[in-house]
């Protein structure tokens, strides 16, 4: 399985790359995608268990640059949407209240 950071750091370069090409990119893209590659390359050097965490904090901006539905992106956009899932469904798991 693809480490975490290495998944963000390919849909924020490859994101603004596209965004670029088709002259339709604003700055608020731009520094949502810096700042996803700046977190992830951080994250890339903690534990493996621990890098799904670095998604809580990247949220605003993946939400941001993820393509639309019918974008010729469509696997980029389940990959990331995996991602978003994957933390969503641990954390869920973490917050529940102990039983009776």
């Amino acid at each position: 399985m693809e480490r975490v950071p290495d998944i963000l750091i390919r849909f924020a370069k490859s994101r603004l790359s596209q965004l670029r090409h088709a002259n339709c990119c604003t700055m608020a893209e731009e520094k949502a995608a810096e700042h996803i590659i700046t977190v992830a390359g951080y994250f890339s050097t903690v534990p493996k268990p621990k890098q799904i965490n670095c998604i809580r904090q990247l949220m605003d901006d993946i939400l941001l640059l993820i393509p639309s539905e019918s974008s010729r992106f469509q696997k980029l956009r389940q990959k990331i949407l995996d991602l978003i899932h994957q933390y969503q469904s641990k954390n869920a798991l973490l917050e529940k209240p102990p039983g009776p």
